[in-house]
């Protein structure tokens, strides 16, 4: 698990941007680049099929798991705001 915040000398941070979507989780075939349907489900059943209907239908067995997420960055003193239409 990330830190929520990563605060910078100047004032600046990385955060996870709450306001957005949530991680976003799909697995891709490792020999062919296919890929099932993208989710927000962390535990989704759906890819879990996708990859043992693949593996059937293919004979390929690998596989890489993808966790999408999102960050922004923060101003997090007044000056630094004001400065870049943050405020």
């Amino acid at each position: 698990m990330q830190p929520a915040s990563v605060l910078q000398p100047d004032g600046w941070a990385l955060e996870v941007d709450a306001s957005g979507s949530p991680p976003i989780f799909e697995v891709e075939c490792t020999s062919c680049h296919g890929s099932c349907d993208a989710s927000n489900d962390v535990d989704s059943i759906e890819r879990d099929r996708w990859c043992i209907r693949h593996a059937r239908e293919t004979g390929h067995t690998g596989y890489r798991e993808i966790r999408t997420g999102f960050l922004r960055t923060v101003a997090h003193t007044a000056e630094e705001r004001g400065r870049h239409g943050n405020a």
